[in-house]
């Protein structure tokens, strides 16, 4: 489980990691409805909150199929390894990644 001071002044973590346990099949009904409207009030959304997230990170609906391949890959590697594959780790590890791109400089600026 994650701490609350992972999130301070990452809030997009967050719907970053909701997003991923949503396209894995891992996210609860709850969570889904308490997210959607984070997403909605963020943004204005309407009922697909999955589509605004991907048009507010300009994020093609092939995000998907991408982060279903990283959880097979982490799956395996964690099955390979002995060890449980977490949802939730991998959806953490997911939405580091990408916080992490989106703060790198783009190359050839």
């Amino acid at each position: 489980m994650a701490s609350a001071k992972r999130y301070d002044g990452r809030p997009i973590l967050i719907i970053i990691e909701n997003y991923v346990m949503g396209v894995i099949g891992e996210l609860d009904t709850a969570k889904h409805t308490a997210i959607a409207g984070v997403v909605q009030s963020v943004w204005g959304s309407g009922a697909d909150w999955m589509g605004t997230v991907r048009k507010e990170l300009g994020w093609e609906k092939s995000i998907d199929d991408a982060i279903h391949e990283n959880w097979r890959d982490y799956q395996k590697t964690a099955r390979q390894q002995g060890t449980p594959g977490s949802a939730v780790e991998f959806a953490m590890m997911f939405a580091d990644a990408v916080e992490k791109q989106s703060r790198e400089p783009i190359k050839g600026s």
